[in-house]
């Protein structure tokens, strides 16, 4: 294990949510200190740069309470970050401050998440403190990834983005695909069965077609490491078929967007875009990209033409919308999915999106005309339903109920699109905490 390096703009002001962020973690780690008992806590962060930031401000913070931050990251090598921790002697005083477990993570096919959920006990029968400093990207994925482990945390503190913050946070499932799937476990291991059966001389554009279906149920259906897996086992046999290459920098956009690497996946879905530039699904994905790192011009360029090179494409029209509602420009949505839906009229998840594009423009007739002829086919979209009704508190309550049964997983709720344009991060984690 190595201790993490960090840079700060070394601002002196902060805002009163940073602070009382700050503050609820010192206050817990201090009750914990005093009544020598655990402290399991994570703190969500929508930056790199403000979870750096807010980690030396609550280091500075401990020590005045004479107390020593030790920063510990997982290493490809030594992924288990609880173990790591338990072997350090002397560590009655000790802050643990554990980070960047996503990337690692992905690199060990999910060991750190599995070390996690396997060995979180040791944290509470030594009464170790500790708080794990998350993406919001990892946030999403820890209930699901390693849910005992999430079931021992003591707190989450998720630090609001700034006002105005030019890098949003997006739901990864957001990306769009070439396919439009059946996203179900059935569905899901029909394809794993097929793909188990193919003959050794099978053609690799078959073999990578129906890899390349595997890839995105995984990816939809939340499961990271058959996800990961498989992208390993695409990149390579698209070594050998040219026509794939752009694929294969478009799946590795999506896994490092995943893993909060933003900058790192724009370049990934440039490159993808460049080596096809007729491919719609590769410019819309770019489009979202570039959004995630304050190119909102280019953005909003790229999504058009994706628009326009494909106009038949339901799923183009719809991310287009969501990425207008980002940029606070409700009404372009609402043009841009009344179109879409004129062409698609049978399209439900459009009139669902062009619904909550009225909602967010305050066209109250528009949307109650709208409402009335959606019939949900899922419990997501029941909710959303539920919240252009003005019943908010109910659809959240559904939400938490379908997901204490496990008919919805963490990650299906924190990523959809919908409900992260009609409800607040915060109340969403608040539903995967219970």
């Amino acid at each position: 294990m190595k201790p993490p390096t960090h840079s700060t703009s070394g601002k002196s002001f902060h805002s009163k949510g940073f602070l009382e962020g700050i503050n609820t973690l010192h206050d817990e780690i201090e009750l914990a200190m005093r009544w020598q008992r655990p402290s399991i806590l994570l703190a969500v962060h929508q930056t790199p740069q403000k979870q750096a930031l807010a980690q030396q401000t609550l280091e500075k913070k401990l020590l005045k309470s004479n107390l020593v931050v030790r920063r510990v990251t997982p290493e490809i090598n030594d992924p288990d970050v609880i173990l790591h921790v338990c072997k350090i002697p002397n560590r009655e005083k000790t802050i643990f401050f554990i980070a960047q477990l996503a990337n690692v993570n992905q690199q060990t096919n999910g060991a750190v998440y599995r070390a996690l959920n396997l060995h979180r006990e040791h944290l509470v029968e030594q009464k170790i403190c500790a708080v794990f400093w998350l993406t919001q990207t990892e946030a999403a994925q820890l209930p699901h990834a390693a849910p005992d482990f999430w079931a021992f945390r003591h707190r989450v503190v998720e630090f609001a983005p700034p006002r105005g913050s030019r890098k949003p946070s997006i739901p990864n499932q957001l990306f769009v695909w070439a396919e439009n799937l059946s996203i179900d476990e059935e569905t899901r291991a029909n394809y794993e069965t097929q793909l188990a059966a193919l003959p050794a001389r099978t053609e690799i554009k078959t073999r990578l077609a129906l890899t390349l279906s595997l890839i995105q149920l995984n990816w939809q259906l939340q499961h990271l490491e058959r996800f990961a897996d498989h992208l390993q086992n695409f990149a390579a046999l698209a070594k050998k078929e040219v026509s794939y290459a752009g694929w294969v920098d478009n799946l590795h956009g999506i896994q490092t967007f995943g893993a909060g690497e933003r900058e790192k996946a724009f370049l990934h879905f440039e490159q993808a875009r460049k080596l096809n530039p007729a491919n719609s699904v590769f410019m819309l994905n770019s489009a979202i990209s570039a959004h995630s790192v304050g190119k909102n011009q280019a953005a909003i360029r790229f999504a058009k033409q994706a628009v326009k090179n494909d106009p038949s494409a339901p799923a183009l029209s719809k991310a287009l919308g969501w990425l207008y509602l980002s940029l606070d420009k409700p009404q372009d949505a609402v043009k841009t999915l009344e179109t879409a839906l004129e062409k698609n009229p049978n399209q439900l998840d459009l009139r669902l999106a062009l619904a909550v594009s009225y909602f967010k423009n305050n066209q109250t007739e528009a949307l109650n005309a709208q409402v009335q002829k959606i019939q949900p086919q899922s419990i997501l979209q029941a909710a959303c339903l539920e919240i252009l009704n003005g019943s908010t508190k109910v659809a959240l309550q559904k939400l938490s109920a379908a997901y204490q049964t496990q008919t919805l997983s963490a990650g299906q709720i924190l990523q959809d699109a919908n409900l992260r344009a009609l409800c607040k991060l915060s109340d969403l984690l608040e539903i995967v905490q219970a």
